[in-house]
């Protein structure tokens, strides 16, 4: 779950006085995730069927784990680095395509880089209806090794076909 507010200073220029996100994955080991951040980003493109924005700052993040190994500790609080990309791209007057990317540079302790991309096809079937096909890929540089000694691996995918209603 993210959440975020943009400001444009210039047509190219934005801030972003707040993001924040929650984060939660049992198969990673992570029981709950908070990053906020502030920063500052770029529009590449900002046209009516084009759009591709980039955007950096610092952050803080906070991560607790559902279990350690004997002597680690369950929580680790640090400061963080976020880059984001987001490309949106108008293939046809029905079909899109997005992309998202976002790097997190933190700990060891907390996976020391992690990756979060998004790429979906959102078809308009109807004027309120959507069908989006989406893949998505977590990287976890380092993760954290559960209470048995089990370490995660650091790649997870996932395909998902959802139904989205506007208005």
């Amino acid at each position: 779950m993210s959440l975020s507010d943009d400001r444009s200073l210039t047509t190219n220029v934005f801030v972003r006085p707040f993001l924040g996100q929650y984060y939660h994955d049992p198969l990673q080991n992570i029981q709950h995730q908070a990053t906020v951040a502030v920063g500052a980003g770029h529009y590449i493109y900002d046209r009516p069927h084009l759009q591709w924005q980039i955007f950096g700052g610092p952050a803080y993040q906070y991560t607790k784990f559902d279990t350690t190994e004997a002597g680690q500790s369950r929580e680790d609080s640090r400061a963080a680095i976020v880059l984001q990309s987001s490309y949106d791209k108008k293939l046809t007057s029905r079909l899109d395509l997005m992309l998202q990317y976002q790097g997190i540079l933190t700990s060891k302790d907390a996976g020391l880089y992690i990756q979060h991309a998004i790429g979906s096809l959102e078809f308009k079937l109807t004027h309120t209806l959507d069908l989006d096909l989406s893949l998505i890929c977590d990287r976890t540089a380092q993760p954290q090794a559960n209470s048995s000694g089990h370490v995660p691996k650091r790649d997870d995918f996932q395909v998902v076909l959802s139904l989205g209603v506007q208005f």
